[in-house]
C-alpha cells in the first residue's frame, strides 16, 4: 500500500473565532459554499455525528467519504474519523488571532481502492495538484460566501469581500 497523504495547513482569517465556528457548524449550507461538494449529508456538528459526501475532483473521479466526528469543542476544535474511498483521520483547530483567527487544519489519509492506490504511486503529484485545487477553491468559496452572509455582530466585517489570507503551506508526506 502507498504511504499515506499527510497535509497539515494554516490559514490566518480576519473574522473572529465565533463568526468562523457560526459559519462552519452550518452543515445545511456546505453545498450552497462549495459547488464540487456533490452530495452531502450530514445528522449533527457534535460527537458522534456522522456525514457522508461526494466530493467532485478537478481530475475525472469522485471521492466517496462518510466523516465519524469524534470530537467537537464549541470554538475550538473538530476532529473526525474518514472512510470510504479514502481513510485516515482530519483535524480543526481554531485559536483567535491579532486579526481574528488561526485556523490549523490537518489530516492523514490513504486510498482504499485498488485503482486509487495505484494512482496514489503512479501519479502522486497530480492527485496532489487535484487536493491543493480542492483546498484553494474550498477556501475561497468559503470565504466568499459562507463568511459575507449570516448574522453579523457589531465591528464584524461583512462588507461582502474576502479578507485577506496568510497561508502557510505545511503539506509533507510521509
Amino acid at each position: 500500500m502507498p504511504s499515506p497523504f499527510h497535509f497539515a495547513r494554516t490559514w490566518e482569517l480576519e473574522v473572529p473565532p465565533e463568526r468562523f465556528w457560526n459559519a462552519i457548524s452550518r452543515t445545511d449550507d456546505y453545498r450552497n459554499w462549495w459547488p464540487w461538494l456533490r452530495e452531502f449529508e450530514a445528522d449533527g456538528f457534535r460527537p458522534g455525528a456522522h456525514w457522508s459526501a461526494v466530493i467532485q475532483s478537478p481530475l475525472p473521479y469522485v471521492l466517496r467519504v462518510q466523516l465519524l466526528l469524534e470530537e467537537v469543542v464549541e470554538g475550538k476544535r473538530l476532529a473526525a474519523a474518514v472512510s470510504g474511498d479514502i481513510e485516515g483521520w482530519a483535524a480543526l483547530d481554531l485559536v483567535p488571532s491579532a486579526n481574528g483567527s488561526t485556523v490549523d487544519v490537518e489530516w492523514d489519509m490513504r486510498p482504499r481502492s485498488r485503482a486509487m492506490q495505484m494512482a496514489a504511486v503512479l501519479a502522486r503529484p497530480l492527485l496532489r495538484w487535484s487536493h491543493e485545487w480542492v483546498l484553494a477553491r474550498g477556501l475561497d468559496q468559503f470565504r466568499q460566501r459562507a463568511l459575507t452572509t449570516g448574522p453579523t455582530r457589531s465591528g464584524d466585517d461583512a462588507g461582502g469581500h474576502s479578507p485577506p489570507e496568510r497561508h502557510q503551506n505545511g503539506m509533507r508526506e510521509e
